[in-house]
């Protein structure tokens, strides 16, 4: 089924290993293809993120707002993680404590030769922060043609069963247009925009790709090279 990006990300992942909210999507804006759903984690140790990958992700339940997966508890454990796994979240606790007899601590220092910071990533892990974009990033972020912004992009929608992101919903000031993810030529991921060649009078017209242009004659063969005379 075809599903908003904002409904998904509402959902929760159910598995053997637990109930999950799903916190983003991960795509990559080349294929247009989902490769996984990122599932929230944290505490008071910071903050990290759980990546499940899109095949194990069954139909997904609407009415419940559920997200079945094939996931056991060995599956989460070596699942690749994003954010700053093992690294202390500061915010949360006091500078310096007092102990018994009068001796002082530092929970900030033990927190951190306890669990240490940073981690090595895996290849997975890797693969997925230098190729993949979040989805969520990408709400809000304006839509350029060759005459400059015209729109922003709101809402994706994504085929749960391919795990395609199949239409692009953006809004051209108080209108929303749905569009096929191709309409738009290139995600600038550097910069954070992304490129259609439609034109605002385009879109309100329900075009959904550039026409085609005049089909120019083709010359006839010619040598242009000359012969000396036998």
């Amino acid at each position: 089924m075809i599903a908003p990006f904002t409904t998904l990300k509402k959902s929760t992942v159910s598995a053997k290993a637990g109930s999950f909210q799903v916190s983003d999507l991960m795509f990559d804006p080349d294929r247009h293809t989902v490769d996984y759903a990122v599932l929230s984690g944290g505490g008071w140790i910071a903050h990290t993120d759980v990546l499940l990958h899109s095949k194990r992700l069954r139909a997904f339940e609407p009415s419940e707002m559920v997200w079945p997966a094939q996931m056991g508890e060995s599956d989460l454990a070596d699942a690749p993680r994003i954010g700053t796994d093992n690294r202390v979240d500061l915010t949360n606790l006091p500078p310096v404590i007092v102990g018994p007899f009068g001796m002082t601590y530092s929970p900030m220092l033990l927190a951190a030769k306890l669990f240490g910071y940073p981690i090595s990533k895996d290849r997975a892990t890797k693969d997925a922060e230098e190729r993949l974009e979040r989805m969520s990033d990408w709400i809000g972020a304006v839509v350029f043609n060759a005459e400059g912004p015209i729109a922003r992009i709101v809402n994706f929608n994504v085929d749960t069963e391919t795990m395609k992101v199949v239409e692009v919903k953006i809004a051209i000031d108080a209108e929303m247009h749905a569009l096929p993810i191709t309409s738009l030529r290139n995600f600038v991921t550097g910069d954070g925009y992304a490129v259609t060649d439609l034109t605002v009078d385009d879109i309100q017209q329900g075009f959904t790709a550039v026409e085609p242009g005049p089909i120019m004659p083709v010359p006839p063969r010619r040598s242009w090279v000359q012969h000396a005379a036998a």
